[in-house]
């Protein structure tokens, strides 16, 4: 699950909508650990940093059909954003064009478009008054799709209806288990996560090129055990454990080579939670569904503090990690 959510690009601070966070779900004030000396991926390969190399990180939320045989992925896509603690809904609804424009800028929002329309995905915003009950049959989700002329259709669901669309995109019934989540970017995410209509799952980071295709699928793994991060591996994950997980990626990757002609490599960076460790590892993942296996690896040495010239180097090792698949 990302720390970011739903867009690496660098954001002009504006105070209607933010970034959902990742927080203990029966606390939201308990936040997971994070590495104080070098950062994360999301630092690294913020999107004013990728764009000296003709890229854009994208991160959203999607739908496989579990049900189906083989597994499908559905169409939509969602960009998950929370309404400030002193906004509602109709301070969103006022100018719903201009406060996404404010709040992703346009040319992310038309690289966004490119990208569903060439690909037949729909692309939408979903928007959150994240301090209502969740419980409550009373709440509502707003929704705004993007339409191909740069127009946008918002609409508010409530909580049983958005339930109901997503048990639509996923094929049925969608579970996380009796316990639900730990953790959680947002309060209807844990909420739903006791639910037979859990919250779908989400991309770390794919990366676009200039004309919106996709170039590279990323999946970022923070390592938070005191062993090695030499010792993480996918094996570690899948097929058991989070299966589920990493077959959603290749599901999504499948769709675009149907649709491109493209195998997009998918990869995994690892990364230590503590301040102590001194390289991260990268995978590369091959295979379809179901048999995912590890076809190169390699280390690469971590910030060693958080100025914009390490994660400038960072986001060097991009090329030479998409390398891995050549």
């Amino acid at each position: 699950m990302a720390l970011f959510v739903y867009c690496t690009n660098q954001i002009p601070l504006y105070s209607m909508l933010n970034n959902p966070l990742l927080a203990l779900c029966e606390n939201r004030n308990v936040l997971p650990k994070n590495n104080e000396k070098s950062g994360s991926p999301e630092e690294w390969f913020s999107n004013h940093l990728l764009s000296a190399h003709g890229l854009l990180g994208i991160n959203f939320d999607f739908f496989v059909n579990w049900f189906s045989s083989p597994n499908t992925l559905s169409s939509p896509i969602w960009i998950k954003q929370v309404l400030s603690v002193d906004k509602g809904y109709p301070d969103f609804l006022d100018n719903v064009k201009q406060n996404l424009i404010d709040r992703f800028g346009a040319g992310f929002i038309k690289s966004l478009l490119k990208f569903s329309m060439n690909f037949s995905l729909k692309s939408s915003f979903i928007i959150l008054d994240d301090h209502q009950d969740w419980s409550n049959a009373g709440s509502k989700v707003c929704i705004v799709d993007v339409n191909e002329d740069f127009s946008f259709n918002a609409q508010l669901l409530s909580i049983g209806n958005f339930k109901a669309a997503i048990q639509t995109y996923s094929g049925g019934r969608v579970y996380v288990g009796s316990k639900g989540l730990i953790y959680g970017t947002t309060n209807l995410e844990c909420e739903l996560s006791k639910t037979d209509s859990a919250y779908p799952g989400d991309m770390d980071m794919l990366l676009l090129n200039e004309d919106a295709d996709p170039v590279a699928i990323f999946e970022f793994k923070k390592h938070t055990l005191s062993n090695d991060v030499s010792t993480q591996t996918l094996s570690n994950y899948y097929p058991h454990k989070d299966g589920r997980k990493y077959d959603r990626l290749a599901v999504f990757r499948e769709y675009i080579l149907e649709k491109s002609g493209c195998n997009v490599p998918m990869l995994i960076l690892y990364y230590p939670s503590s301040s102590k460790g001194e390289y991260g590892r990268v995978e590369l993942v091959d295979g379809t569904p179901g048999k995912l296996t590890v076809k190169a690896s390699g280390k690469f040495k971590l910030p060693i503090d958080k100025s914009s010239a390490e994660f400038e180097r960072m986001a060097n090792l991009i090329p030479k990690f998409i390398a891995l698949s050549r």
